[in-house]
């Protein structure tokens, strides 16, 4: 079974880069997504994440007869909105309301455990203030601090 952190995704972030930093398409084989991702030059398993990642509909992609191996392998035509979310940032739908929601109900969370009317005060002022700013730019801000870090 395929791990998707140390099998799977390092080659689906591979693929990206390998495509991204190329001019017009060509073809990528899977011995070189696999060096890309830091993997032997196995291409049997990189067709397999490869098949995975095509069924998973992450990449759009053909199966190919190999003529000079006779290998099946998987030529990917390009990476899926769903690929793009993983590895380059794409926004998902939904994740602003939902970072938004669980940012208020951490701070309600708050409001409820402060010791002192004055604590319990400046987190009401908060959650007025985050509520006023809005959905996008809170969602920004908690985007930019979890890529970057804090």
């Amino acid at each position: 079974m395929l791990d998707w952190q140390t099998d799977v995704r390092p080659v689906l972030v591979a693929l990206y880069e390998l495509m991204h930093g190329q001019g017009p398409p060509v073809p990528i084989t899977p011995a070189e997504i696999a060096v890309a991702a830091g993997r032997p030059r196995d291409e049997e398993q990189a067709n397999t994440v490869l098949s995975y990642l095509k069924d998973a509909g992450y990449i759009d992609g053909s199966l190919m007869i190999d003529q000079t191996t006779a290998a099946v392998v998987v030529e990917v035509h390009q990476l899926n909105e769903k690929a793009l979310q993983e590895v380059a940032g794409w926004p998902v739908p939904g994740s602003s309301e939902q970072a938004m929601s669980k940012m208020l109900a951490a701070v309600d969370a708050q409001i409820a455990e402060a010791q002192t009317p004055e604590e319990r005060t400046r987190l009401k002022k908060l959650r007025s203030a985050v509520e006023e700013v809005g959905t996008r730019l809170i969602t920004n801000v908690l985007t930019k601090m979890a890529t970057e870090g804090l």
